[in-house]
């Protein structure tokens, strides 16, 4: 949390009983989820989330051989998995999770504020910028596949996973090319090129597994616009790939991480720390290691745009940076000549947007053109009544698993602020609100019933849980993930759900 903004909790004796509807169960909904019930003691939070799974980003787009940053899901557990059911049998826990409940499918976004009094967007940036405009009109021989969905297809995304094409690793002659600078793209490179025994310990989806272990990928060359000062990983990730990769050699050309003055000043900035020390990993590793030949390479390419993808790969052209300290953007040197590189494989993580049709708001929110966020103002949804954003809806897509905590808190000190000021129509008095925490709860529940919505609850979930860590140790692995929206509610409502 930034230093000197502290999260408050309303007086319980004032605190109103506040209902609050969170959309998307990843980071930021669980950290909101968490802000909320501090904030206002008395509130009912519901956390809605599309897929029949909880935890978002951690389940679905953390690498399976990163474990220990999954372990954050403990602590959201504890949050979501908290019952009280009375003696009427209607469960008045503070926060309630919900899985497969599509906002602007099941229900639409005005129907959610309808019935409850705020509803918080948590449900990320899944908007991708693509390459479609770079190939060529005769058209390519590559699989073109963003980074995101070779993500979600190694992480087993019920719905993302699908679209990757089968066996699409089997189609390369041994090279694959990943255009972009930043964690994801690391993620990738390092997937791909690692030992699959090593995979195998790990809960990577069992399609991908066996395709991994047919995998022909001998080089990935990792390619940016910018130069080395400018890359987006975290040294902790570039540290791993560029030195604890079993049987990879590292590599990058001399002439393209060299730093300018202006590189220079930027590397001396406190906020550039992390980016400093990606760059001393890459002298003191990746170029000093020039030379040594593995089974496998990892190539790391810099100052070059991409100009067209056609029958042969990829061509680049020299990238020329130019503006101040810490705001320098990369330019095409027009004289410069075209730089071919050979593959039948190509992704791509050159940033992200929200996609509002994923909650149901096109025409109703705004994008920030700059962030690719929803218009906002500390969370406050501009134009909006009663609507906030949080996470990279609210700020784009930047920042760490962590940051999502201060973010949401953020967001929460907002809405406790519209709160007080009474501009959201709400007393603080515990008797004046329209709609108390079992209505807005139970209300929603007999909508989705009649609409036929199979919805999840957190005992489904554990339903399927424990059917993933069974079927996992029987062959010595974490879990077996189910892979399927068909899967995952067969096994959540195999004993009932909501």
């Amino acid at each position: 949390m930034r230093a000197g903004r502290v999260l408050r909790a309303v007086s319980p004796r004032l605190s109103p009983r506040l209902s609050v509807a969170i959309v998307g169960s990843g980071p930021s909904g669980c950290y909101a989820a968490a802000a909320a019930a501090r904030t206002f003691p008395a509130a009912s939070v519901d956390v809605l989330e599309a897929l029949p799974t909880p935890f978002g980003l951690v389940r679905y787009g953390v690498a399976p051989d990163h474990a220990h940053a999954k372990i954050v899901s403990n602590q959201f557990s504890e949050l979501l998995g908290r019952r009280d059911v009375g003696p009427d049998g209607v469960d008045r826990a503070p926060v309630c999770w919900l899985g497969n409940v599509q906002i602007g499918k099941a229900i639409a976004l005005g129907e959610l504020q309808e019935l409850y009094d705020v509803v918080i967007l948590a449900a990320g940036a899944e908007r991708e910028r693509d390459l479609d405009h770079l190939v060529s009109p005769s058209g390519s021989a590559a699989t073109v596949l963003s980074a995101r969905k070779i993500v979600s297809w190694y992480n087993g995304h019920p719905v993302v996973a699908p679209c990757v094409p089968k066996n699409f690793l089997q189609r390369s002659a041994g090279r694959m090319v990943i255009i972009g600078n930043g964690n994801v793209a690391l993620d990738v490179a390092r997937i791909l090129l690692s030992d699959v025994d090593r995979l195998a310990a790990t809960d990577l989806a069992p399609e991908a597994l066996e395709e991994l272990r047919r995998s022909p990928i001998r080089e990935v060359i990792v390619v940016g616009r910018r130069g080395p000062a400018q890359a987006k990983w975290t040294a902790k990730e570039f540290r791993e790939v560029a030195t604890k990769l079993p049987g990879v050699s590292c590599s990058a050309q001399p002439d393209e991480t060299v730093l300018t003055a202006v590189d220079e000043e930027e590397l001396r900035d406190p906020s550039m720390r992390s980016a400093r020390r990606c760059y001393d990993i890459l002298k003191s590793t990746v170029l000093a290691s020039e030379g040594l030949v593995s089974a496998k390479t990892l190539n790391f390419r810099f100052l070059l745009t991409p100009r067209i993808i056609d029958e042969r790969g990829i061509s680049f052209q020299r990238s020329i940076l130019s503006g101040p300290a810490l705001h320098q953007r990369a330019t095409v040197c027009d004289t410069s000549e075209l730089e071919e590189i050979e593959t039948d494989l190509i992704s791509y993580s050159i940033g992200y947007s929200v996609d509002i049709d994923s909650v149901g708001a096109r025409g109703l929110l705004e994008l920030n053109p700059t962030t690719g966020g929803i218009q906002n103002i500390d969370g406050r949804v501009a134009g909006a009544s009663r609507l906030y954003v949080t996470g990279w809806m609210k700020r784009g897509s930047s920042g760490i698993i962590g940051t999502n905590k201060w973010c949401a808190e953020e967001t929460l000190r907002t809405i406790a602020m519209d709160v007080g000021a009474g501009s959201l129509g709400l007393s603080l008095s515990t008797e004046s609100l329209s709609l108390n925490r079992r209505e807005s709860r139970q209300e929603l529940l007999a909508l989705l019933r009649h609409r036929g919505v199979p919805v999840v609850d957190w005992g489904g979930w554990l339903n399927i849980d424990s059917v993933e860590k069974r079927a996992g140790a029987t062959v010595n692995r974490p879990r077996i993930k189910l892979t399927t929206v068909d899967q995952l509610l067969e096994a959540a409502l195999h004993s009932g759900g909501c």
